[in-house]
């Protein structure tokens, strides 16, 4: 089974038990659609659960089955809650297993098919017996309850009046043309490497904390690392003393300040080997399980690596991008991926970078609700004049901003900021 099938199947079950029952009611699926006969098994008892009005859940599931005669495996129910990052995504991934299960029927049918035409058999009847066959084939869509634009306009009048929520950005510049980070939305930082995309995810890591938890996917750098970084930039310590081991006293003294904050913090860094698709989304659930997320940081997008299936780099990078834009619709939360731009820029004459610079350019720039690109300047000895180009913002203007970039305090503020 891929790997992609085998979470979607898991999360269905999850979903179910971290609903309590409630998300059968959204989806329509027939449980022999699932690849797992283990969980087709859990699926149809949970079914006969609702119908006689028993409450599900990892306690009474395995008490249910054994009163027929089933076993369940407690600690598959486990799995299939941890791997689970919302129950809201339920009718998503019931369309994942439906459709696996219909491309399994296709396969078969056209075995047969074959069979049929090479032993002779008459065409009409096969045709027709092939017919009723396919049309079982498409399996259940397992979609939510379906309805005609406009059924709910009482919620669409509601909504309109209520306030659009935006998690500010550190920079009023930046705020000015997006609004802000909106739950629901995939943002894109471009940049080359060494220019600074790692701070300002940081940055917006940082800002998005005091809402909620954030999960950053550091593909790139360890935890001490951005600890190093954060103190850096918080109680103005050079970065580079910490790198060369040389803190001086004051440094010592600004840190022994800032060490007792840390446990308040609700920033937390993924493990190194947190660098394929399905282990980012387990990461992710964690952490939401752990304390309500606000958003995502990922920095960054060429570091993802592949799993299961293989697939051409470009075909990888779009369903990269078209993951996470569902993710952040169905977990309504921001999440803002950090991406390295290709030469393109370093080879033209302004320097300007391009949303046709980004590496996997087609479908980030389709996928992405905001993108804002990167580049900068020497200004004196230690800070930069950094530019930061909202090159596509989906609800609003685009835009060129400028910043100071202080890469000593891996620090980025307006630049009209003191």
């Amino acid at each position: 089974m891929s790997e992609p099938l085998e979470h979607a199947e898991l999360s269905i079950i999850g979903s179910i038990l971290l609903t309590e029952g409630k998300a059968l009611d959204e989806i329509d699926l027939n449980p022999s659609s699932y690849q797992d006969k283990r969980l087709e098994d859990i699926h149809r008892l949970m079914l006969g659960m609702k119908a006689c009005g028993e409450p599900i859940n990892v306690l009474t599931l395995p008490k249910y089955a054994l009163t027929n005669a089933q076993r369940v495996d407690a600690t598959l129910l486990h799995q299939a809650m941890s791997v689970t990052p919302t129950a809201s995504t339920v009718a998503y991934y019931a369309k994942i297993v439906a459709d696996a299960h219909a491309g399994r029927n296709l396969t078969a049918t056209a075995d047969w098919i074959k069979s049929q035409a090479k032993r002779g058999v008459d065409p009409e009847h096969v045709i027709e017996q092939a017919k009723a066959t396919l049309e079982n084939a498409r399996g259940s869509i397992g979609l939510q309850k379906i309805a005609p634009i406009g059924s709910d306009i009482e919620t669409y009048v509601d909504n309109l009046e209520k306030e659009r929520v935006y998690y500010k950005t550190p920079w009023h510049q930046i705020n000015d043309l997006i609004g802000g980070l909106m739950p629901g939305a995939l943002y894109v930082v471009g940049a080359r490497p060494s220019v600074g995309k790692s701070a300002v995810g940081l940055q917006l890591a940082q800002s998005l904390e005091a809402h909620g938890s954030v999960a950053f996917i550091s593909l790139e750098m360890l935890e001490g690392d951005l600890m190093d970084r954060l103190i850096s930039n918080e109680k103005k310590i050079p970065y580079q003393r910490f790198t060369d081991g040389n803190l001086t006293s004051e440094d010592w003294r600004r840190m022994a300040e800032w060490l007792p904050t840390v446990e308040k913090r609700r920033i937390y860094v993924s493990e190194p080997h947190t660098a394929t698709m399905p282990a980012i989304r387990r990461f992710i659930s964690d952490v939401d399980r752990t304390e309500k997320l606000s958003g995502v940081v990922i920095d960054y997008l060429q570091l993802i690596n592949q799993s299961g299936e293989r697939m051409t780099d470009q075909e990888f990078l779009s369903e990269v991008t078209r993951q996470l834009k569902l993710m952040a619709l169905q977990m309504n939360i921001p999440i803002v991926l950090l991406s390295q731009l290709n030469r393109g820029s370093a080879n033209r004459e302004d320097k300007v970078p391009r949303s046709s610079d980004l590496r996997g350019s087609g479908s980030i720039e389709q996928d992405a609700d905001v993108i804002i690109l990167l580049h900068r300047e020497l200004k004196g000895d230690e800070s930069y004049r950094m530019f930061m180009n909202v090159e596509k913002n989906r609800r609003g203007r685009a835009g060129d901003t400028e910043m100071v970039f202080q890469g000593h305090y891996s620090n980025i503020h307006d630049a009209l900021t003191n």
